[in-house]
């Protein structure tokens, strides 16, 4: 599965300030977080992923 993130700037008027940005990030399968022994594991690489994802785009989307 993929985690996609868009960051879209727009001024106050809801007009776009710069084009938006998408970048995606590979994260487990639902499946994967079933189960006590493997959820915690699973839970903390998609959700470090999930976090450089976001930095990465708002850097990106930002950088004008």
């Amino acid at each position: 599965m993929k985690l996609k993130v868009t960051v879209a700037i727009e001024n106050a008027n809801g007009e776009p300030v710069v084009q938006s940005t998408t970048m995606d990030v590979d994260i487990p399968e639902f499946e994967e977080f079933i189960g006590p022994d493997t959820f915690g594991a699973v839970f903390d690489t998609c959700e470090r992923n999930a976090i450089k994802l976001r930095n990465d785009a708002m850097r990106v989307a930002t950088a004008f």
